[in-house]
């Protein structure tokens, strides 16, 4: 008969485990205040998300282009609890924080330099040399389409990305927040197969973000 050492049958158990739970840290970031949602998805659950914990960071201090000092701070001391670890952190950003700008397609691009050099010229065109301080991102639509562009502040980047290596938690992704919304709505509309046109209303805090989807193809947002 075969025999299975405790220690080997433990650590079969602990990889087995590993492969089954993965807990995720969705860490949403608004002026002023961050949201902290520790989840869990199971293959027994098909993935389906459980929330186990929820934690809120509130500051007087408020800023729209990076985490004041009092937020970062509390971030960072939040981050050393152990209920965090081993999570991986993915992190959505207030519309506050982003910029959008439709880019409209261009079948004279060939190559990663013409497109980034485009993707310049369209946001200094719309929001002038401040833009020269951000970092810039483009969410494809597809081949032929006209896609979606965001800009956010280096620093406010810089400043998320030193804090989570510092709890050695390296962030996942950084994701605005009209972008994961409008992901989400994709996704249920490709699963009920329904037609990608739409109007998506982002609705925060003091602040509203509204984009025109047409057959998967950005047309407006504002």
């Amino acid at each position: 008969r075969l025999i299975v050492s405790h220690h080997w049958h433990n650590h079969i158990m602990r990889i087995g485990l590993g492969k089954l739970i993965r807990r995720e840290l969705q860490v949403l970031v608004q002026p002023g205040v961050i949201e902290m949602t520790l989840l869990n998805r199971s293959l027994l659950r098909r993935l389906k998300p459980r929330i186990i914990k929820q934690h809120l960071i509130q500051s007087d201090e408020v800023s729209a282009v990076t985490l004041a000092p009092e937020l970062l701070r509390k971030l960072a001391q939040s981050l050393t609890s152990p209920v965090w670890q081993d999570a991986i952190p993915t992190i959505v950003l207030s519309n506050a924080f982003a910029h959008y700008a439709v880019l409209p397609w261009n079948a004279q691009i060939s190559n990663k330099t013409e497109h980034f050099a485009y993707l310049q010229h369209t946001y200094m065109s719309q929001f002038g040399d401040a833009s020269k301080s951000w970092h810039l991102s483009v969410h494809a639509a597809g081949f032929g389409k006209a896609s979606i562009a965001s800009g956010v502040h280096k620093s406010l980047l810089e400043q998320l990305e030193s804090v989570f290596n510092a709890a050695e938690m390296p962030m996942k992704a950084v994701n605005p927040l009209l972008m994961q919304s409008t992901n989400l709505a994709l996704a249920y509309l490709n699963a009920s197969k329904r037609p990608q046109s739409f109007w998506l209303a982002c609705v925060e805090s003091q602040r509203l973000v509204l984009a025109l989807l047409v057959d998967g193809e950005w047309k407006s947002v504002r």
